[in-house]
């Protein structure tokens, strides 16, 4: 297994720089081009999530991404210490067409990713996604 942490701020100007890391750590797998793409929407969608609700736009406070290249798969995980999200939103299935324009990130992380998990431990906040290569 292969695994780089990363350890950013808050601030929306860091999103393209990860994006761009898992990109090119995608690139050196099997993912198709498709696939590819819908790792980094799904990052990016996680992280602009952490930003505008957990940390509610502030920019100084950390977010801890672990991503991890295993012979059959891609895992990364976003930590933050903010405001928890209600687990219950990973298990809503709506269309959506019935979502609000600024809810609909986590349908696009469940829909680009075939693994999403969320939890809270001791006021620390995890969502982990993963992609299979098959």
């Amino acid at each position: 297994m292969k695994k780089i942490n990363l350890k950013i701020n808050s601030h929306t100007e860091n999103v393209e720089l990860i994006t761009e890391c898992v990109r090119a750590l995608c690139l050196l797998t099997s993912l198709s081009p498709t696939s590819v793409d819908g790792v980094q929407l799904a990052v990016t969608e996680a992280i602009n999530n952490v930003i505008a609700h957990s940390y509610k736009g502030e920019s100084s406070h950390p977010i801890w991404i672990t991503i991890s290249l295993q012979d059959e798969s891609l895992t990364m995980s976003l930590s933050d210490t903010g405001v928890g999200m209600d687990p219950i939103l990973l298990e809503a299935n709506k269309k959506i067409e019935l979502l609000d324009e600024g809810g609909r990130g986590l349908f696009l992380i469940k829909a680009s990713m075939d693994k999403v998990n969320y939890h809270s431990d001791a006021g620390t906040h995890t969502l982990q996604m993963t992609k299979y290569f098959v």
